[in-house]
C-alpha cells in the first residue's frame, strides 16, 4: 500500500511540474501609452530609383476606465522623395510632405489588450485612433542628366487626418517571443517601416 502511495504521489508531482503553454487572451484595460516615430531612409534601388523618406512624430495617451482617451501629439512630419531614373540620365521626382501641429484631446476610445496568464502583454489595440488634422503637399518635377529642373508640377494640397502609430513588436520579430511586461519600454525597429526606430514605454492594468 505504501508503494502504492508513493507511486501515486510521484505521478502528481510529475504532472504538476508540466509547463502549458500561455494563451492570449483579449480584456479590456486601463493605463498609459507614450511612443515616438522617427528615422531616415536614404535608399538606391537595383533599377536606379532612388527613395527618401524621414519620419518624426509622438503621442503620450492615458486610458481611464469609463471608456475616454485623453491625448497629446507632438509635432507630425513625414516626408517622402521617389527619384524615378528616366534615359536621359535625369529623374522624375515625386514629393509628398505631411505635417501637423501638436495637438491635445480627448475622445471615446476602448484600450484592449491581449495578455497572457502570466501577465504578458502579446498585443494592444485602440479604436477609434486619435488622429489630428494635417496638411498635405504632394507635388512632382523633372531633372534632365546636369540636375536641372524641368516642368514643375502645380502642387496638390489637401487636409486629411493623420495618427502617430509607434508600432512595437510585442513578441519579438519572429512573432514567437514571451511578450512584454504590463509596465515595461521598448526601443527598436517600426514594424512598418524598418528604417525608423520606435521608442515606448507604458503602464497598464487590468480591469
Amino acid at each position: 500500500m505504501r508503494a502504492a502511495i508513493a507511486i501515486l504521489l510521484a505521478g502528481v508531482s510529475v504532472a504538476q511540474a508540466q509547463e502549458f503553454p500561455a494563451v492570449g487572451r483579449w480584456i479590456f484595460a486601463t493605463g498609459t501609452f507614450t511612443g515616438s516615430v522617427s528615422g531616415n531612409r536614404n535608399e538606391t534601388l537595383y533599377n536606379g530609383d532612388v527613395v527618401q523618406e524621414r519620419i518624426d512624430c509622438r503621442i503620450s495617451m492615458r486610458f481611464d476606465a469609463d471608456g475616454t482617451v485623453h491625448y497629446s501629439t507632438g509635432q507630425y512630419v513625414y516626408e517622402k522623395h521617389y527619384f524615378k531614373k528616366t534615359t536621359t540620365g535625369g529623374f522624375l521626382v515625386g514629393h509628398t510632405l505631411i505635417t501637423a501641429d501638436s495637438v491635445r484631446g480627448s475622445r471615446r476610445t476602448n484600450l484592449r489588450l491581449q495578455v497572457t496568464q502570466y501577465d504578458r502583454v502579446w498585443n494592444t489595440t485602440w479604436t477609434p485612433r486619435p488622429e489630428v488634422p494635417s496638411r498635405v503637399l504632394q507635388e512632382s518635377w523633372l531633372t534632365d542628366g546636369r540636375g536641372r529642373t524641368w516642368g514643375h508640377s502645380q502642387p496638390l494640397e489637401t487636409s486629411p487626418t493623420v495618427y502617430c502609430e509607434p508600432k512595437l513588436f510585442w513578441r519579438n520579430q519572429d512573432g514567437k517571443g514571451p511578450g512584454l511586461l504590463l509596465t515595461d519600454s521598448y526601443t527598436g525597429p517600426d514594424v512598418f517601416r524598418p528604417w525608423a526606430t520606435v521608442t515606448a514605454n507604458w503602464s497598464f492594468r487590468v480591469r
